[in-house]
């Protein structure tokens, strides 16, 4: 008999960017993709940790800002990998 043993390591990616020095951002969202699925996260700060990511799998990743008044335009897209 034989059997297979597959081992996932799970690991955090953290993305920071530069603060808002105008004063009027209220927060941000970080858009990341893995594996043709998008997914949403929100910060007020300039740090954003994307958990349990598998090791040797990219993710696309940008951040827009949010104020009153909408949201900005994507940053530029990173591709993070984990070893």
């Amino acid at each position: 008999m034989r059997t297979l043993l597959t081992i996932l390591v799970l690991l955090n990616i953290t993305v920071t960017w530069d603060l808002d020095k105008t004063g009027i951002t209220k927060g941000y969202r970080v858009y990341y993709t893995q594996g043709g699925r998008q997914y949403v996260g929100t910060t007020a700060t300039n740090r954003f940790t994307i958990e349990d990511t598998i090791s040797g799998r990219s993710y696309k990743v940008y951040v827009t800002a949010t104020n009153r008044w909408g949201e900005s335009g994507k940053s530029r897209i990173i591709t993070a990998v984990n070893p």
